[in-house]
């Protein structure tokens, strides 16, 4: 697939393997929303991320994917930003036997959300009304 000019969210993008998908598209031309509920470690990365790859490459949206809301705000900030959305990659997630009620929230009822949110309905099924393919990871 070629990526040039490609419009990629990811999530869990400040850090871990989500910063280095975010570097990967980066370097292969596309534009990057990074979300991530780490509003400090979202910033620092962003900071570093428009150094290496220009200003206008570049959104960070601090979200928690959990919430319903905060990704109709992620997707709703890269489309004004960038005009549309092309790849998602849903990389968010935590563990822990303790917070067990958190890591159901974030790593199986964000997936559901994904599912039921209007914005993503329409980018999961954008190719087939109007021709364009778009790639969920």
């Amino acid at each position: 697939m070629e990526l040039t000019g490609k419009v990629a969210i990811v999530t869990g993008g400040a850090s871990g393997l989500g910063k280095a998908f975010s570097q990967v598209l980066l370097k292969n031309e596309c534009k990057v929303c990074v979300a991530d509920l780490n509003q400090q470690e979202g910033e620092k990365t962003i900071q570093e991320l428009k150094k290496a790859f220009g200003e206008k490459n570049v959104l960070f949206v601090m979200c928690d994917v959990s919430n319903e809301k905060d990704l109709e705000k992620v997707f709703n900030e890269t489309v004004k930003t960038f005009g549309h959305v092309d790849i998602l990659v849903n990389n968010a997630g935590i563990g822990g036997e303790s917070r067990w009620k958190e890591v159901i929230s974030v790593d199986l009822v964000c997936e559901f959300i994904f599912d039921i949110c209007p914005n993503f309905r329409i980018f999961l099924i954008r190719d087939k009304i109007f021709g364009f393919t778009g790639l969920l990871l």
